[in-house]
């Protein structure tokens, strides 16, 4: 399964009374060494276009950042100098730049999901530190957009860092991406949200795995509902409940 819908620049859709399910996009892995590619807008990816949702079910589309590439061989012959994760954006809608207008939907089960850093045996720790994907909108990422909400329901999104790189023979910090806006996060944009309900939404990572003789270390993850950065958001008449932020977990060496 794939991303469903592409809106580009001069563009107008509308879709009423329609589900969207189990769109997905994938960020390529890297190649040894380098990062994991971007995933964005599983369902739909917005770029400069206009797209309207009337009476829509968005449900269950996931964005996945691709896993950072292993390390290449050492003067040993073990790997060296591995990728991070790559970022994911957006489970169901990334908006680029155009506008989303949704009346009455309901956005159920999106997922971004951060990738998980590569993996080295190298006996050399070769800077800069690399950390696993960030995993930003479960349901909706909005980049300098124009966003307009109204009686719709956010129910169990999720965001989801990826898991740190490692480093199976020496120490090295490893450190989770982070989750940042269970349901929503606005990138410098304009949303107005208007009665509308955000329930059961959810930010975490993934819980980094130790390296010999020091832990992995958890990443500070935030907005269970929404995250913005920067731009303007106006909330008005909406209910929020039980929306989660879990800290990543951090692991000793044993």
């Amino acid at each position: 399964v794939v991303r469903l819908f592409n809106v580009s620049a001069g563009v107008s859709l509308t879709l009423k009374n329609l589900t969207l399910i189990n769109g997905r996009a994938i960020g390529l892995d890297g190649e040894p060494t380098l990062d994991g590619g971007e995933g964005k807008g599983g369902a739909i990816l917005v770029t400069g276009g206009e797209l309207s949702l009337i009476g829509c079910r968005v449900s269950a589309n996931i964005a996945v950042g691709g896993a950072g590439g292993n390390g290449n061989l050492d003067f040993r012959g073990t790997p060296m100098n591995f990728g991070s994760g790559g970022a994911a954006f957006a489970g169901a809608i990334y908006i680029d730049g155009g506008a989303l207008s949704a009346t009455n939907c309901e956005f159920a089960g999106n997922t971004a999901l951060g990738g998980d850093g590569g993996i080295t045996a190298s006996y050399i720790l070769v800077p800069p530190p690399k950390t696993g994907g960030n995993a930003c909108g479960g349901a909706i990422f909005n980049h300098n957009g124009t966003l307009n909400l109204n009686n719709c329901l956010f129910s169990g999104n999720s965001v989801i860092g990826g898991g740190g790189p490692r480093n199976i023979n020496i120490s090295y910090a490893n450190v989770s991406g982070q989750g940042m806006g269970g349901s929503l996060f606005n990138d410098g944009g304009i949303v107005v949200v208007t009665n509308c309900s955000f329930v059961l939404n959810h930010s975490s990572s993934t819980e980094s795995i130790p390296t010999p003789s020091m832990g992995g270390i958890g990443s500070t993850n935030a907005g269970g509902a929404i995250y913005s950065v920067g731009g303007d958001v106006v909330i008005a008449a909406t209910q929020f409940g039980t929306n989660t932020v879990f800290g990543g977990n951090e692991r000793e060496n044993t």
